[in-house]
């Protein structure tokens, strides 16, 4: 997935590296729908999306096995105890990776270092106000904080609000059956993984290691 970047600077002054396939979703995200729904072919119930959501795919290796971090939801808000990758949906005129980075840090304590790709499309009927959302999936790459907590270095800071707990899942479907998982978060977890072998193979190092170098 060799490619080039260009920064975003968010509102808290750090830094945010988005792969230049994504360039065009740097816009509003308003704007983004009307030209989606311009382009033929695409998503099915497209024309019926009135609002954008985003999740971010965080992944790390653990031996020989890629783990993915999901959020256990709250007891007390929709969907209680279903596992997911974080996010949400985007304020007025935010543009689609600014409304990641600020999902992502508002339910994790984590900054977004690199947005790498979009790694799949789908589309849900809210519950509540019964309207469509396109959600958008990303692998995503978060600030390793300090390697004295651990193997992983990462510190979750969860909103007790919207998640209870979380975990590092295997990235194996066989594996994940004590999960509260739907079909759409099974198959993106399995595109998110296949995605992360594809940008750090096995062995090799994350950007957000300390000791690596920014993407040309």
């Amino acid at each position: 997935m060799a490619q080039g970047y260009f920064p975003i600077v968010t509102l808290r002054g750090t830094t945010c590296q988005v792969a230049k396939s994504l360039e065009k979703l740097n816009q509003p995200w308003e704007s983004y729908l009307e030209d989606w729904k311009e382009t033929p072919g695409g998503l099915n119930d497209l024309e019926k999306v009135t609002g954008i959501s985003v999740r971010g795919w965080i992944c790390d290796w653990e031996e020989d096995e890629v783990n993915v971090l999901l959020g256990q939801r709250a007891e007390e808000d929709s969907s209680p105890g279903l596992h997911e990758a974080f996010g949400g949906k985007c304020d007025p005129r935010e543009s689609i990776p600014e409304a990641l980075i600020r999902e992502v840090f508002e339910e994790t304590g984590q900054d977004i270092l690199f947005i790498h790709a979009l790694v799949g499309v789908d589309a849900f009927l809210t519950p509540r106000s019964k309207r469509w959302i396109a959600q958008l999936h990303f692998l995503i790459e978060v600030a390793r904080n300090s390697e004295s907590l651990g193997s992983r270095g990462f510190h979750i800071r969860l909103d007790p609000v919207e998640h209870q707990s979380y975990i590092w899942a295997p990235g194996k479907l066989d594996a994940l059956n004590s999960l509260q998982l739907t079909e759409a978060t099974r198959n993106h977890l399995q595109l998110a993984v296949e995605a992360f072998r594809e940008e750090y193979p096995k062995g090799s190092r994350q950007r957000n290691s300390p000791s690596s170098k920014p993407p040309l």
